[in-house]
């Protein structure tokens, strides 16, 4: 086949013009993480026409990661989620130029993964707490945009980071947590401003000790639409963009939106309220 670039992406224009078109191709791309959403942000930006990436990602696809999962099928099981999604986005764009790390984020290669890209991704497991941290505070350290995205039932949450707005240790207080659980509780209520997610999935599937919770894929999709959509703004429309602490969580179910400016991030009063009663509920016993 002859790829051509600019007709694989032609029905792109008129959304975008030629010249932001041309920017998204020139633009380098940072995602950690390649399961739930990670994975559909990689297919979803390179059908846009970016065509330059840093992914990673330590795991294998397995049948639990069919439900959400955008390369998990009979084919991919027990191979790397880096590699299967790097040969999917080729078959898109054979000229797209990935750099794999089968790794982990960790504080001895997050500056290395951050080094070069335009803009970074948080696409890493819910329960990755210190991973998200450590990718999040590098990325500002390089004054790079990041933003990340909380799947929460058929919705989805997303807050963009950037170095001269909130940062990440100031928005979630995670100084406050006696342990990894209390961590989770609070990252799950500093995307989670709206609560629309609350009032149907059965809190008997939310298992924080265990690092487990219920997923579908309108929650997946959600957070592809948002982070896709900021990526876009944060290169070309850059005054659009509103940073932490401003979070946006809609739901799909309810036909809700809230775009919520947080100002003291989960050290105010009523974010230290919710976390008193989450602590109740999700951690009794």
């Amino acid at each position: 086949m002859n790829f051509k670039y600019s007709q694989a992406f032609s029905r792109n224009l008129g959304i975008l013009t030629k010249d932001e078109q041309i920017c998204l191709s020139q633009t380098k791309i940072g995602i950690a993480g390649m399961g739930g959403v990670g994975g559909e942000y990689l297919i979803s930006l390179v059908r846009m026409g970016i065509q330059s990436f840093k992914i990673c990602d330590i795991d294998h696809f397995e049948i639990a990661n069919f439900n959400r999962q955008f390369g998990a099928n009979c084919s991919s099981i027990n191979k790397l989620k880096t590699k299967t999604m790097m040969d999917m986005a080729l078959q898109i764009n054979p000229r797209c130029q990935i750099k794999i790390y089968n790794e982990p984020i960790t504080s001895l290669n997050a500056k290395h993964f951050v080094e070069g890209c335009d803009l970074v991704i948080d696409g890493m497991d819910f329960f990755a707490l210190e991973a998200h941290e450590v990718l999040i505070n590098e990325s500002l350290n390089q004054k790079k945009v990041v933003v990340a995205a909380v799947p929460l039932g058929f919705g989805a949450s997303i807050i963009a980071f950037h170095h001269q707005h909130m940062s990440f240790s100031d928005f979630f207080n995670f100084k406050q947590a006696k342990n990894d659980e209390e961590k989770a509780l609070l990252f799950a209520l500093g995307f989670g401003v709206g609560s629309y997610h609350t009032k149907y999935i059965d809190k008997n599937y939310i298992q924080i000790r265990n690092k487990k919770g219920p997923s579908i894929i309108p929650g997946i999709k959600a957070s592809v639409g948002l982070i896709c959509t900021s990526i876009v703004k944060s290169l070309l429309w850059p005054h659009e963009i509103k940073y932490s602490p401003h979070v946006v969580h809609l739901d799909f179910r309810l036909l809700k939106v809230k775009r919520k400016l947080l100002m003291f991030g989960n050290r105010g009063w009523l974010q230290k309220l919710k976390f008193f009663i989450a602590k109740k509920i999700y951690l009794k016993g």
